[in-house]
């Protein structure tokens, strides 16, 4: 291959890596919570626990370091506010994760029609944001609870945590959908005709094409690397920004007063007060 060809096709390469790899673990995960042994069975293939795994479910809308507290016993976690909502928040996995997570502590769970109460949109049976990097959903998490309302920790033990998925596999697909499609091109493609052989002269004034091309090429990458830069400066000051707030507890106390929920929280949690 010409040296044109070459510089050519590793620029895409070159591109994507210079835009996915900068990103990639700067968002940290953690868990103030802790499970009983009892519910060893929740742990993922990567000694993670559900309010990990819960931690990373949320912080990939978040876009900043996600905390999962601990919860007393009268204590239940909260879905979204109105304005807290996203993708994320309203997937019946997340709802799924949390609630194994309030389970495995002795605490209490809230149904799923009141976790998903401020989404305009729900997302039951999926996590459409993609499985994050550096954890794996256990199969249990993906439960349907749209008709039993609540999540089923005895269901979900006898589901177990395999298959997995994670966003390896999801790469993994990808790549064997491309493969595959190539192989079946290769298959079916015919020849026109038979071969010919003829000579080519040599183009004049090559010296200076390839110089135009490599210096093109240059001047891409360094555009690219400006904007990339640029890209990181404002991910950094959004990040920081939100680590300057306060972080919600994200949990509910159950009220002897049943009339009334009273929460405590920003981006999770119900309304102030709400009455049934």
């Amino acid at each position: 291959m010409s040296p044109c060809g070459n510089l050519l096709s590793s620029f895409p390469i070159l591109a994507t890596a210079l835009f996915f790899v900068a990103p990639v673990g700067i968002v940290a995960q953690s868990s103030e919570a802790t499970c009983l042994p009892a519910f060893g069975w929740m742990t993922n293939s990567k000694n993670q626990s559900p309010c990990l795994v819960a931690a990373y479910l949320v912080s990939v809308c978040d876009l900043a370091p996600f905390v999962v507290q601990a919860l007393p016993p009268t204590y239940h976690y909260a879905g979204p506010y109105a304005t807290g909502q996203s993708t994320c928040g309203c997937s019946s996995v997340t709802y799924n994760a949390f609630s194994a997570c309030a389970i495995c502590q002795n605490a209490t769970e809230t149904n799923w029609s009141l976790w998903n109460f401020n989404c305009s949109t729900v997302y039951p049976g999926s996590y459409p944001p993609g499985v994050p990097s550096g954890t794996a959903l256990p199969q249990w998490m993906f439960q349907d609870v749209t008709k039993t309302d609540v999540f089923n920790a005895t269901l979900a033990q006898s589901v177990g945590d395999f298959p997995e998925s994670t966003a390896n596999q999801a790469q993994s697909s990808v790549s064997n959908s491309a493969t595959a499609a190539s192989a079946s091109a290769s298959l079916t493609a015919e020849p026109i005709g038979p071969p010919t052989q003829t000579s080519t002269p040599a183009p004049s004034g090559g010296g200076s094409k390839i110089g135009a091309i490599v210096g093109g090429v240059v001047g891409g990458v360094v555009g690219l690397l400006a904007i990339v830069g640029l890209g990181l400066i404002a991910y950094r000051h959004l990040r920081n920004k939100k680590l300057s707030q306060p972080q919600a507890p994200m949990v509910e106390h159950i009220p002897s007063d049943p009339s009334a929920v009273y929460t405590d929280g920003t981006s999770f949690g119900l309304s102030d007060v709400v009455k049934p």
